[in-house]
């Protein structure tokens, strides 16, 4: 006889093909900025930072899109942490 899966298992098994691995969310926001669509970059870099803070290619996209915007406070702040150094 086979037991049946517990509902919670069910749900994280759907959630894990939901998700979007972030080198997939990463191509598509890098494509978004070489065909000049810098809202939807934006956005798909944001999704990243959401899932790892530390993503240096998003911090570094969004940076040079905050200062494309005018918005330099911003985009000085993104950079700085792009160039922090990093514990390996």
């Amino acid at each position: 006889m086979r037991r049946a899966a517990a509902p919670g298992a069910r749900i994280l098994v759907v959630l894990a093909f939901a998700v979007r691995p972030l080198g997939a969310q990463l191509s598509d926001a890098d494509e978004c900025v070489s065909r000049g669509d810098y809202r939807t970059a934006r956005a798909r870099y944001q999704e990243v930072l959401a899932r790892d803070s530390t993503d240096v290619s998003a911090l570094y996209w969004l940076a040079v899109l905050d200062s494309w915007d005018g918005k330099l406070g911003r985009s000085l702040e993104r950079f700085t942490v792009v160039a922090a150094p990093r514990a390996e």
